[in-house]
This record gives structure tokens, sequence and C-alpha cells, in this order.
């Protein structure tokens, strides 16, 4: 049995239930955003051999690389399988994924301690210098609808605020009071 998944809006559902049925999805079940993820927990227990987990982005199936591999556990566990559509992730390439992610952290200094007693100028593994600091403008227009549109895609709020050239709280604080309203 193909299940779709979406962690969404309520307004975003139909659109996010259309695309996993488009997909060829039996049956559709979603999380509402700022909720958690209990119907997510749910399949993850339900899961039998040979069914697949489908979910149309990334960020709707984890919030963190630990829990994505958390998911993957359960689904591997299972003997079902993985699909994240946009990307075209499958079970196999995000288990491969998630060993590269892993081979380069267990070679990262470790974090806090050692950085204070570190005096060289060096970057630290895995952090990304924000070239940027100091130059995006909070107060920039933007179309709250497109912001809503992209977070209902899946697409992270960095990567929004990065092309909306304003600060991720700024993007986050518009997906907050779009979903108490």
């Amino acid at each position: 049995m193909k299940i779709g998944y979406a962690f969404c809006s309520n307004d975003a559902y139909d659109e996010n239930e259309a695309f996993l049925t488009k997909a060829g999805c039996d049956r559709c079940l979603h999380d509402r955003m700022g909720h958690g993820r209990q119907t997510l927990r749910n399949i993850r227990m339900l899961l039998r051999a040979d069914d697949t987990l489908v979910i149309r982005a990334a960020r709707q199936a984890a919030d963190t690389i630990q829990d994505l591999e958390l998911l993957v556990h359960d689904v591997v566990t299972a003997k079902a399988e993985l699909s994240i559509l946009v990307g075209n992730h499958t079970t196999q390439s995000i288990v491969q994924s998630l060993e590269l992610v892993r081979a380069f952290s267990s070679r990262c200094p470790p974090t806090d301690a050692a950085e204070a007693s570190d005096p060289s100028p060096a970057p630290q593994a895995g952090r990304v210098p924000d070239r940027r600091r100091g130059r995006r403008e909070p107060n920039r227009p933007m179309n709250e609808d497109d912001v809503l549109l992209r977070l209902a895609g899946g697409e992270s709020v960095s990567s929004i605020a990065q092309d909306f050239d304003v600060t991720w709280h700024r993007i986050n604080m518009i997906r907050k009071r779009h979903q108490t309203g």
C-alpha cells in the first residue's frame, strides 16, 4: 500500500493531497504545522512489509537529521520503503546520504569547550560563515502568499529567507502568524 503523508497547514492540505494522489498514493494523511507529527508516528508504527511511505518533501518528513534517521530506521525495520518526491529520494539514497553526513560529522572537531580553547582563526568544520551579515533588510516588502506556498511545498525557512533577502526570523514569523489564524 502507498501511504501519502503531508506536514502542512490545513489550507495547503488539498494541494498536498492532490500531489500525493497523483503520485499514486492509496491513502493520504497529514499533520498540521505547529502540532507535531503524531500522525507520522502512528504511520511509522503501523508500517508493514511492502508498504511505501510517500512524502512530498524532506522538510515534511523531519525537522532534523536525527529525526530523519529515526524515520528511515523505522521504515527499514518494517521492511517498507520511503519515497520523498521532491528530489526523487528513495530509502536507499536517503540511507547513503545519512552515511555521508555521519562520515563528515565524525571528522568535525568538538564544539563549545574546544572552540573556547582554540585561539586559531581558522573556521570550524561544518559551519558556514555568514558573509552577508548585516546586509539583509528586515522590513523589505514581500508577498506573504508566496512565502506560505513555498513553505507548504516543503522549502526550508532559511532558503526562502535567502531568496527574499530577509532574515529567517521574518519568514518564521509569517509561518507562525498563519498557523494560529
